[in-house]
This record gives C-alpha cells, sequence and structure tokens, in this order.
C-alpha cells in the first residue's frame, strides 16, 4: 500500500510577532499551534506572509487555507470559519515617552491627533466612527512606529505583546522615544480563521478547537504562550529564527 501522501495547508499573515512572523523559531506562536495540532492528521504547514490587505483579499478568493491570527468582524465571518479564541490581548495606544497624553476609557482624549492605523485593521465602530480625530492608515505597524517617532503621527495602537515585540526589534535610542499608554482601548481575542473556500474547513476548524483545549489542559498551551513571552510583564523576549544570531 502507497503512503497517505499529506495536504498542504497554506497558512497566511502579514507579519505579526509574537503570533506570526517568518524570522521566529517556528514562524511564532500560532503557526507552532498549528503544526503541533495537526501534525497528525495527515497535513503539513506552509506559511507565507504578504501585506494584510492582501492576506484578506487571497483568503476570500480560496487562494490559501488559514489565517494564523486576526480579530473577528462580521464582515469577515461571510467568508472565513473562525476558530475558538486562542489568545485574549489588549489594543493599546502607543505614544512618544516626552508625550504627557493619557487615555481613561474615552475617545475625547483623542480629539485634534493624528491615529496610525494599519489598513484593514478592525479597531471598533466607535473608534471609526468617531469624527474628531485623524486615521492615517499605513500597510504595517512598522510604518506607523517610525511616523510615531519622526513626529509624523500622534500615537498608534495595536495588541500590546506586538506593540512589545514591535519595540524590542529597534534600535535602544528608539526604544527609549516611546512608551505604551497603560489603560487599554479594548481586550480583543485573537483567532485563527479557515478560508471556507476549503471544503474541509469545518473538519479543520473542529480539530483545531479540540486539541487547543486538550493543550490548554495538558499545560502546553501554557509552555508555548510563555516561549513567547505573552504572559510575561515587560518586553516581550523572543525566540528568532535559528540562522539568526540571536539567542533565547
Amino acid at each position: 500500500m502507497l503512503p497517505v501522501q499529506a495536504q498542504t495547508l497554506r497558512v497566511i499573515n502579514d507579519v505579526w510577532p509574537p503570533f506570526s512572523d517568518a524570522s521566529l523559531q517556528q514562524h511564532g506562536l500560532i503557526p507552532e499551534l498549528l503544526s503541533l495540532i495537526f501534525s497528525d492528521q495527515d497535513y503539513q504547514i506552509s506559511y507565507q506572509e504578504y501585506p494584510w490587505t492582501r492576506v484578506l483579499r487571497m483568503a476570500q478568493a480560496g487562494e490559501a487555507d488559514i489565517i494564523s491570527g486576526l480579530w473577528y468582524t462580521d464582515e469577515r465571518s461571510e467568508y472565513l470559519l473562525y476558530s475558538n479564541p486562542v489568545y485574549v490581548s489588549q489594543l493599546k495606544f502607543l505614544k512618544r515617552a516626552d508625550d504627557d497624553f493619557n487615555y481613561h476609557n474615552d475617545l475625547e482624549a483623542l480629539r485634534g491627533k493624528i491615529i496610525g492605523i494599519v489598513s484593514n485593521y478592525q479597531y471598533g465602530e466607535d473608534f471609526y466612527d468617531a469624527d474628531y480625530f485623524l486615521r492615517q492608515p499605513a500597510r504595517d505597524l512598522h510604518v506607523n512606529i517610525d511616523r510615531l517617532i519622526h513626529r509624523r503621527v500622534d500615537l498608534t495602537l495595536g495588541l500590546e505583546g506586538v506593540l512589545k515585540a514591535a519595540i524590542d526589534q529597534l534600535p535602544h535610542e528608539q526604544q527609549q522615544q516611546l512608551e505604551l499608554v497603560d489603560t487599554p482601548l479594548k481586550s480583543v481575542p485573537v483567532f485563527i480563521a479557515c478560508a471556507k473556500a476549503n471544503k474541509n474547513c469545518e473538519r479543520i476548524i473542529t480539530t483545531f478547537n479540540d486539541k487547543l483545549e486538550r493543550y490548554k489542559d495538558s499545560g502546553v498551551y501554557t509552555r508555548l504562550v510563555g516561549k513567547y513571552g505573552l504572559h510575561k510583564k515587560g518586553h516581550t523576549r523572543l525566540c528568532a529564527a535559528p540562522d539568526s544570531n540571536d539567542k533565547c
């Protein structure tokens, strides 16, 4: 009997450490979870990175199978089947260290400001409906951080772990110029999602959900989250790819 040939799960995302990043060992928390979960399911994982707008377009067109980390929206659920939450993080503002800005659960604090956002990220209806501050889109968080450092925007925002990972990649002098705002805009669950164009989508998500719960019960999930620094206070320490000079 010929061996069963493994199917390839085409996993995509933009650069979103520590959840997904080709420069990290196992490409980040979620690709590593996917590899573990599907290692005995006749699937192999192929991971590629693209700008976020293209990621959504590819999933909608059935050109990829899984997005390895995203937020929920009703619009996306029309062409994506979501998993149970993989992780819950806080959506926080990032400011320059010499700025006395603070946030206390009131968007009025943003009045008159220019906020760097990532195109097609969903920060919430209230955030988008407000007409008293400007939202300046960029293709990714790194562009927004550069604009913040060079005073082209007043603030940017992102998930706390993602912001810390991005700051850690900067030169020390630039790290000292930036500061996270304590109060979050909101808490945000992070999911994986399967493109409904894949006929095996329901089985893929069911398998992922079942094994994720088992990993949480057994301690595997806690160890993985800790590996990527998400349960620790302070800057997230990431494990670089094997050919990097950085050590974990």
